[in-house]
């Protein structure tokens, strides 16, 4: 019985350590910290660990001061309101490549102002962003952006001049509360008819683009 039980130990030895997962180095969780000190409403600790997985995805090197360190009220280009983080303006910041996917998580987002970058491309998840009437795209090499975005509702201001656009989803047409659409300085040949409704009142901006139809 001793020999036997000698033979399962040895083996057991043998056997690989188990593996344990990885931690991303230099990405520490919200909660407790001094970006959200304990008693901190649960959404702006989701909003937190939001951002800073968002500025660790961005290529590059962005200088931001997001840190568990500082209180996220003080963090650059984020406002925080009534417990949640309702805006984000990071004007001219050299964020570059694609605009990571994690940023359709701020669900009480109100505004997002990222013109003047080096931003490629745009998550279809910005489209979860409902509560959004802001959205400042301007100045960025965009050659498209998703039909995804159609489903912000509440929009009321859409900028996205002086990109690189060669087309415009229809699904823009949804957008019922859109007051203001600059498209000025874009490689567009059309406008989805879908549109037709806003252009009628003055509310889109075309100059600048080849359009070869009215």
């Amino acid at each position: 019985m001793q020999m036997r039980t000698d033979r399962i130990q040895s083996r057991l030895r043998l056997l690989p350590a188990p593996r344990v997962p990885a931690v991303q180095a230099g990405v520490q969780g919200c909660a407790g910290s001094a970006a959200t000190p304990a008693g901190s409403d649960t959404g702006l600790v989701a909003d937190c660990d939001t951002l800073l997985a968002t500025k660790a995805a961005l290529p590059g090197n962005v200088s931001l001061n997001w840190s568990t360190a500082v209180a996220i009220a003080q963090w650059e280009g984020v406002t925080v309101s009534r417990g949640r983080v309702t805006e984000v303006s990071l004007y001219k910041k050299s964020l570059s490549g694609a605009l990571p996917p994690a940023l359709g998580d701020l669900t009480n987002l109100k505004g997002l102002d990222l013109p003047s970058n080096h931003l490629t491309s745009l998550p279809k998840e910005l489209g979860n962003l409902t509560k959004l009437e802001v959205l400042r795209l301007s100045d960025n090499p965009l050659t498209s952006i998703p039909k995804e975005l159609g489903k912000l509702t509440n929009l009321e201001y859409l900028d996205l001049h002086d990109n690189q656009l060669t087309r415009i989803p229809k699904e823009l047409g949804s957008l019922t509360h859109l007051e203001w659409l600059s498209l000025f300085g874009n490689q567009l040949t059309s406008i989805p008819k879908e549109l037709d409704w806003l252009r009628n009142q003055g509310r889109v901006f075309l100059s600048g683009n080849p359009l070869t139809t009215d």
